[in-house]
């Protein structure tokens, strides 16, 4: 019977198996380009050194990648993080994952939802020119006013209304109001106002006005909504305009504040960071206000950006 001989000439050099695979961490978040390249590796556990490879170091090559050859194509956008998972084997070989990574691309999850303080909004006179409301009747309790010209509103837009006139009951005349805040409903567009109202039928117009885009005010209060995780990654060094952790920004709590002052208020006027106006454009736009953020170590030297965020309303 033969003795079995191993070569130390063929592994001195980490020598990559036939078990290396490519991962895609993201794929479930629809993400298909981000990569990480695990290369098992078999070596001599006496000439193994954690420092052949320094973190960062790409996969532009075997040599760059310390492996007698690469199993997948070169990468120069993967980088070095780390050797892991190490197991020796009869003794004399040892056994490793040795991984490269991309800089994965910005994720966002979904995260539930949480009650929030939401600041107090005045109501404003509107970003639209006062306009007279010229006719309006009523139909199964849907309001439909013409404007003096194009308002400019859709449905779900609000705006401040006055609108006056009357109705008969027993012979005699009595006035009926409508004076507040509204929403545009389904029909309105150009000088075409509607809104849902429960004016009686037989009301009789006589004069109102309105302001487009009016906002509606309310105290500071607390409501549920739903929240989010957003993540982005850097690797300094690497990536553009970072070159240590420090350099990554962390996006603050949201808080209004007096911009004359810097004091902290509960409620927006157009003297506020942010104003009542750029508020509604944020709630408008579905955009979410941060709760909190972080960072953290993804592989290697790359750095998770973690910020946690609500819906705002």
């Amino acid at each position: 019977m033969s003795i079995p001989y191993l070569s130390t000439n063929e592994f001195d050099t980490a020598r990559p198996n036939i078990d290396s695979w490519i991962e895609f961490p993201f794929i479930n978040k629809g993400d298909s380009v981000t990569k990480v390249y695990h290369l098992r590796c078999t070596m001599l556990r006496s000439d193994y050194d954690p420092s052949d490879v320094a973190l960062d170091t790409t996969m532009a090559s075997a040599t760059n990648a310390a492996v007698t050859s690469l199993p997948f194509a070169a990468d120069v956008n993967a980088y070095f993080v780390g050797d892991y998972n190490h197991q020796i084997s009869d003794g004399v070989l040892i056994t490793f994952d040795r991984q490269f990574a991309n800089i994965p691309i910005p994720t966002v999850d979904p995260a539930g939802s949480e009650i929030f303080t939401f600041p107090g909004l005045p109501s404003l006179s509107g970003s639209g020119t006062r306009l007279t409301i010229i006719a309006a009747s009523v139909t199964n309790n849907v309001v439909t006013a013409i404007t003096s010209g194009s308002h400019g509103m859709s449905s779900g837009d609000n705006f401040r209304i006055f609108l006056r006139g009357t109705i008969t009951r027993f012979g005699r005349n009595y006035y009926s109001y409508i004076y507040g805040n509204g929403t545009a409903i389904t029909g309105t567009s150009g000088s075409t106002l509607k809104l849902n109202s429960y004016l009686p039928e037989g009301f009789t117009f006589t004069d109102g006005n309105i302001d487009p885009f009016a906002t509606r005010g309310r105290k500071q209060v607390s409501r549920k909504s739903s929240t989010q995780l957003e993540y982005q990654y850097y690797l300094p060094g690497v990536s553009p305009g970072i070159t240590t952790t420090q350099d990554i920004n962390l996006p603050q709590r949201f808080e209004a504040y007096r911009y004359s002052e810097g004091n902290t208020v509960s409620s927006l006027n157009s003297g506020t960071e942010p104003t009542a106006i750029e508020y509604n454009e944020i709630v408008d736009s579905d955009g979410f206000l941060v709760l909190d953020s972080g960072i953290s170590r993804w592989k290697g030297n790359i750095t998770r950006q973690t910020v946690k965020s609500i819906r705002a309303i």
